[in-house]
């Protein structure tokens, strides 16, 4: 334990924090943890906007973590946290404090986990390379889960708390944050997965528009296909976590009465043992216009009207996001990242948009650490190039190679927070200029030496764009997923094996969903115009069409005839997609016999067992992975 900090007054009541040292460098720096921002959202609060913490007089010594929200701890699986959670932590590197003082540009972290666990904590989120970099860094702790996105289309449940809590912890910063030396006018949200798409959503909304002035976007946007529910996915999943939990409500007065007095651990460990995240209450969606409403519309439809948060905008991922997971699906991730990028860029045109890849393969890399032995860069490897990690092993020596190559990351992340451009001439930490991405979408290659390239756009990512771009699910705030329903207790389970058609697909392509299906009120020049798309795609040949015979291992759910070729390779897709979007979230992957076992249920296929470690990926594995290169589609009757 370091010594105490000067005391800091802030508007709710005096605080006072520790001084301790960075990792590796000992700069002194002081540190301020566990200050409530926000009233307990328990009682009358819960899933209702969150209120201001309420003053205090006596000094809050803040040397300590708070309670995490509610949660599944991802190290072991067991129930944590607390609803009394909302508090954040500020991290500066002032020591000692007066009026007039250097105001430092801020980061506001937003952490990722699916919005379902995870926390402001310094043992994950360790300040010290910010630090070195002149950084005040804030970091939150936000509702998760059902306690943070529960909407049943009501005042008193209307959705999106988590993100409100974010709000509050904004507004926070704004009238607290210079009397810790940071400067308010300078603030950047950043966040990586479902917190990088967090980070985008408070780009869209109104009621965070003036609480920041850049943002960071990490392996994650508001576009993404597991980022967003609509309001009646939103409703069905409240019904369907509840009937999980044994109570079947008619109406939604008895669903608020449920959620309302269901204790935080029930609600918690039940949205658990669903074994589908999406299956949980866990997502942002469209609420009923009120004074408190943080999205009325769909990201599409947000982005398209030019209607949000005109700041500059740092966003990227990882080279491998898809390594480690089950079934590889690099375009689960990149795709609409791509898109993101565009629309911005399309909208704000004059101000700076800087595009990324992570390309560097640390012997120390997260994914490495969490038992994944491959080579590459995967989905939040880049975390501990921004954060000091003290959960994972860090090299000590200040001069090691991968200690230089996070001073290096970190210091664009900090440069971009303070200049609003990662690599200004005058400080400038990488070999290269980082150039702002122009409607070519021009990227930089982050690497040990960094090299400006174009983006190299997949023809998944191509696909993905041109449909939400050009057909009308998203736009009319639908999501990737359709309204087929599984029973929660009856998921189908088989053995791995391969899905034999005739035409192929890279697995990669499976998981597009409604992407290659227009919503039910697409027209039909829509609908003809997204098949033939679909087709060229998939090289089809209505000359091998062929029926695949029930083998009687599961029942179909309808009895419905595709018409020929087109209608059958989008059927597939759509049920593909279904998969796709069962689980997002790190070690949580989509499963191939998941894939298999659905379409098995719905008779668009035949199994056979097979070794799939046998099937390549060639094209698209550069690291010999052993994943299935492709699986094959035939026409139904």
């Amino acid at each position: 334990m370091g010594s105490l900090t000067p005391v800091i007054r802030t508007k709710s009541g005096p605080v006072q924090g520790e001084i301790l040292n960075t990792a590796w460098n000992a700069v002194r720096y002081s540190s301020f943890k566990g200050i409530p921002y926000g009233q307990p959202p328990v009682g009358r609060l819960r899933y209702r906007p969150p209120e201001p913490a309420e003053p205090w007089r006596e000094t809050l010594i803040a040397n300590k973590e708070e309670n995490r929200c509610p949660q599944i701890d991802a190290a072991t699986n067991v129930f944590t946290g607390d609803e009394d959670c909302l508090y954040l932590n500020v991290y500066t590197p002032m020591t000692t404090f007066r009026k007039g003082m250097h105001k430092h540009a801020v980061m506001l972290w937003i952490h990722g986990g699916s919005n379902t666990f995870g926390s402001k904590n310094a043992s994950e989120y360790g300040p010290d390379l910010l630090i070195e970099q002149g950084i005040v860094l804030v970091s939150i702790n936000y509702r998760l889960g059902a306690l943070g996105f529960l909407s049943l289309g009501r005042e008193e449940a209307a959705g999106n708390a988590g993100l409100k809590d974010q709000t509050l912890a904004l507004r926070w910063v704004q009238e607290n944050i210079a009397t810790f030396g940071g400067d308010p006018r300078r603030v950047t949200i950043f966040g990586q997965s479902s917190g990088s798409a967090d980070v985008n959503f408070h780009v869209l909304s109104p009621k965070s528009n003036g609480l920041f002035a850049r943002a960071i976007f990490m392996s994650g946007t508001a576009l993404a296909p597991w980022a967003y529910y609509t309001p009646d996915q939103s409703m069905e999943k409240a019904k369907q976590l509840a009937s999980h939990l044994g109570f079947n409500a008619t109406n939604t007065n008895e669903l608020l009465q449920f959620y309302r007095n269901t204790p935080a651990e029930r609600l918690v460990t039940g949205a658990e043992s669903m074994d589908e995240l999406p299956q949980s209450v866990r997502l942002p969606t469209a609420e009923i216009p009120s004074d408190h409403a943080f999205l009325t519309s769909c990201p599409i439809s947000l982005f398209e009207s030019g209607n949000f948060s005109r700041v500059p905008i740092m966003l990227g991922l990882t080279k491998h996001e898809a390594l480690g997971f089950d079934r590889p699906a690099d375009w689960y991730y990149t795709a609409p990242v791509d898109l993101t990028r565009k629309l911005i860029q399309n909208q704000i045109g004059h101000k700076s948009v800087y595009y990324y890849i992570q390309n560097y393969d640390s012997p120390y890399a997260l994914h490495r650490q969490l038992g994944t032995a491959l080579n590459g860069t995967a989905h939040a490897d880049d975390v501990q190039y921004v954060f000091y990690m003290r959960v994972f092993r860090e090299p000590s020596d200040p001069n090691d190679p991968i200690n230089q190559f996070r001073k290096m990351v970190s210091a664009m992340w900090a440069n971009f927070a303070k200049f609003g451009n990662p690599t200004p001439r005058h400080n400038n930490p990488s070999n290269v200029i980082w150039q702002e991405s122009g409607d070519c979408g021009l990227q930089l290659n982050i690497n040990s030496q960094c090299r400006m390239q174009d983006r190299d756009v997949s023809p998944i990512a191509a696909q993905y764009e041109q449909y939400i771009s050009e057909t009308l699910p998203l736009k009319t705030c639908r999501t990737s997923i359709d309204k087929t329903r599984w029973d929660i207790h009856s998921r189908p389970r088989l053995p791995r094996s391969i899905v034999r058609y005739q035409h192929p697909v890279s697995t990669c392509f499976l998981g597009t969903s409604v992407l290659l299906s227009p919503g039910e009120d697409a027209g039909k020049n829509d609908e003809k115009k997204t098949t033939t798309t679909i087709q060229k795609s998939l090289g089809s040949r209505s000359d091998e069409a062929r029926t695949v015979e029930d083998d009687g291992d599961g029942e179909a759910e309808g009895k419905k005839k595709d018409q020929g070729d087109t209608g059958c390779i989008r059927r597939v897709l759509e049920a593909a997609g279904r998969v796709a979007f069962d689980v997002h979230g790190m070690m949580r992957a989509p499963r191939i016999e998941d894939f298999e076992g659905r379409l098995k249920r719905e008779k668009k296929i035949t199994l056979e067992p097979t070794d799939t470690n046998q099937i390549n990926r060639e094209s698209e594995d550069p690291l010999n992975l052993k994943y299935p290169k492709l699986v094959t589609i035939s026409k139904g009757d």
